[in-house]
């Protein structure tokens, strides 16, 4: 029997519970039906603790980005904006990066903001 993988909108409303927790302050910008958002702009803009901050792209395991997410990723890297893609996983290393995630997997939110 295989598992059935989370649905997208499940994995976000986790992320963004997580990245709050954490004490982010969380943008969403995720349109659940046409608008005139610009193609590929990520679901979230996070702010993290001190000058730091994150696009994130919310995917659930093995969800794939869309070629105008990737041309978005793509520019973000070339100038080193920091653009991540994934789940819970992903948002759990990005907060360790930040140092709002101890080694013992402790949330530390005190340090953000």
């Amino acid at each position: 029997m295989t598992a059935t993988r989370p649905v997208e909108k499940a994995v976000y409303e986790q992320v963004c519970y997580l990245l709050r927790l954490a004490g982010c302050k969380v943008y969403r910008l995720a349109q659940a039906r046409a608008s005139s958002q610009s193609p590929g702009l990520p679901d979230l803009w996070v702010f993290g603790p001190g000058p730091r901050f994150a696009w994130v792209e919310v995917k659930r395991p093995g969800g794939r980005l869309r070629p105008d997410q990737r041309q978005f990723r793509e520019l973000c890297q070339a100038r080193r904006i920091e653009h991540l893609v994934g789940g819970i996983d992903e948002v759990t290393r990005l907060l360790s990066r930040w140092g709002l995630i101890g080694s013992d997997g402790v949330l530390r939110p005190e340090k953000s903001g």
